[in-house]
């Protein structure tokens, strides 16, 4: 179904710990920020929130 929307696509342009093929040319993976504005943490769940607070850290200063 076409509702006439318009997509724009973010692409990393900083990762703290590569781990997965976007594309060819792109990589993400832990701490990946899109775009220079948003960051996701992935699989904060398996022990890595050291890293959100230490880039949060880093935005704050």
């Amino acid at each position: 179904m076409d509702i006439g929307a318009n997509i724009k696509y973010w692409f990393p342009t900083e990762v703290e710990m590569p781990c997965w093929n976007l594309y060819p040319e792109n990589i993400f993976g832990y701490g990946t920020t899109y775009n220079g504005m948003i960051y996701h943490a992935f699989q904060i769940r398996f022990n890595t929130k050291n890293r959100f607070i230490k880039k949060c850290n880093s935005i704050l200063k």
